[in-house]
């Protein structure tokens, strides 16, 4: 069927059936995210990233009061959220499931 003829009926659903559809598409969607998000942590899609992050922890660990270094990390983690579309819970459960 095609997403005009889908968005048609769509509009025309009482609201009741509008929010079970809407709740059952969001929980496809989430299911397929996960199975993506399961996928890539398992090729080590994520491990460049995080490497990424790790060092730039590292840094400030080893210097607390470089605030460069604190600003390097959040971007460093800024970006690992833009690339993987990822909430800042999701990624830390990406990189601490193995710990």
């Amino acid at each position: 069927m095609q997403v005009e003829i889908l968005k048609q009926q769509i509009v025309k659903l009482d609201k009741g059936s509008f929010a079970e559809l809407r709740d059952w598409f969001f929980e496809l969607d989430q299911a397929c995210w996960d199975k993506q998000l399961e996928a890539d942590v398992k090729t080590g899609r994520l491990d460049l990233l995080g490497n990424e992050a790790i060092a730039e922890a590292q840094k400030i660990t080893r210097n607390s009061n470089d605030t460069s270094a604190i600003e390097a990390l959040d971007r460093t983690v800024e970006k690992i959220l833009l690339e993987t579309g990822m909430t800042e819970d999701e990624l830390v459960e990406a990189f601490c499931s193995d710990l």
